[in-house]
C-alpha cells in the first residue's frame, strides 16, 4: 500500500476539512523542504480559535491533537494560582490545619471548614478581593475560618480587630484607643496619658497632671484657677522654678492671696530622648 502522506507535492490528497481532535484542516502550508524529500504541512484550525501550522504525519486519528491548548487545560483548575486571592486563601488554610502560627491558631480551636478546604468554593463564596490590599478578616476572633464569620477588610481594620487591642469605654460605647483619639481629635499618646492619670477623656491639651485641694486637673485648668496664664508659668518652669511656685507666685500688679490651695503635682510629662551619635557614644 503506498504511503499517501509521502506523495509528490502535485499528487498530495486533499485534506481540508478533516478534523483531528480539536483540529480542523483548513488548507495546505508551505512543506518543509528535508535533505531527501518535501514534508507536508497544513494549516489548522483549533477550537480555542488559535491558527497553526503542523506536520501532516503527525495528525492521527486517536490522538487528542491542539494547538498546545489540550495540555494547558488538563493541568489548570482554576488559573488563579499566581494571583493575591489564591495566596490569601493559601495562607488562611494553612494556619487553619496549623501548618502556620499553630499555636496562634490550632491550639486555640480555629480551624478552617470543609468547604472552604476547596479554593472554588472559597472563591464563590468571598468572591475577588474588592480592594487591591483586602484581606481575609474574621468577624469573631474565637471562631473559625467559615462563610458567615469572615469578611474582606483592610490592614487598618483587621489591627482593630485584634484580641490584643486595649478597649476604651466612652459615653457607653467601647472604642479602640486609635479610633477613639482620631474621633476626639488627639494622639494616641495624648488620649493614653489621659487613660493612664485618670483625666477626662474629652480634655483639652495638656502636659502636667496637678491635685489642687484634692481635685485633679490639667495644668492649664490650674492655671484658671489660680488667675495665671498659662504661657507665664511655662516661661518660669523653663527658668527653674517649680510648678507650684509658678502657679503661686502672682504676676506684677496682683496682690497675693495669703489663703493659697495646696497643690502637688501628680504627673509630668516624659523627658525627651537623648540623640546617640552614630559612633553610639
Amino acid at each position: 500500500m503506498r504511503n499517501l502522506k509521502g506523495l509528490k507535492r502535485g499528487e498530495w490528497i486533499d485534506r481540508t476539512g478533516e478534523i483531528y481532535g480539536r483540529l480542523t484542516i483548513l488548507g495546505d502550508a508551505e512543506p518543509y523542504r528535508g535533505a531527501k524529500r518535501l514534508l507536508r504541512r497544513v494549516r489548522c484550525r483549533c477550537e480555542c480559535g488559535n491558527e497553526c501550522i503542523i506536520y501532516l504525519s503527525q495528525l492521527k486519528p486517536w490522538r487528542v491533537s491542539s494547538c498546545g491548548c489540550y495540555q494547558s487545560d488538563k493541568a489548570k483548575t482554576h488559573g488563579m494560582s499566581k494571583t493575591r486571592t489564591y495566596r490569601i486563601w493559601w495562607g488562611m488554610l494553612n494556619r487553619g490545619l496549623g501548618n502556620l502560627s499553630q499555636k496562634n491558631y490550632k491550639d486555640k480551636g480555629i480551624g478552617v471548614c470543609e468547604r472552604w478546604r476547596v479554593f472554588e468554593n472559597f472563591l464563590e463564596d468571598m468572591g475577588e478581593r474588592p480592594f487591591p490590599k483586602a484581606t481575609i478578616e474574621r468577624v469573631d476572633n474565637l471562631k473559625g475560618y467559615s462563610p458567615d464569620n469572615c469578611v474582606w477588610a483592610s490592614f487598618a481594620e483587621q489591627a482593630r480587630n485584634k484580641c490584643t487591642n486595649h478597649k476604651v469605654r466612652y459615653k457607653g460605647k467601647p472604642y479602640c484607643v486609635t479610633d477613639l483619639a482620631s474621633m476626639l481629635g488627639v494622639s494616641n499618646g495624648a488620649l493614653t496619658y489621659r487613660i493612664r492619670h485618670g483625666l477626662p477623656l474629652d480634655g483639652g491639651k495638656h502636659r502636667y497632671v496637678i491635685d489642687v485641694d484634692g481635685v485633679r486637673m490639667t495644668l492649664s485648668s490650674a492655671c484658671k484657677v489660680f488667675g495665671i496664664r498659662y504661657q507665664t508659668v511655662m516661661l518660669r518652669v523653663k527658668k527653674g522654678c517649680s510648678i507650684a511656685d509658678a502657679l503661686r507666685t502672682p504676676v506684677r500688679n496682683q496682690a497675693s492671696s495669703n489663703a493659697l490651695p495646696r497643690i502637688e503635682v501628680v504627673a509630668t510629662p516624659p523627658p525627651c530622648p537623648t540623640r546617640r551619635s552614630k559612633s553610639g557614644t
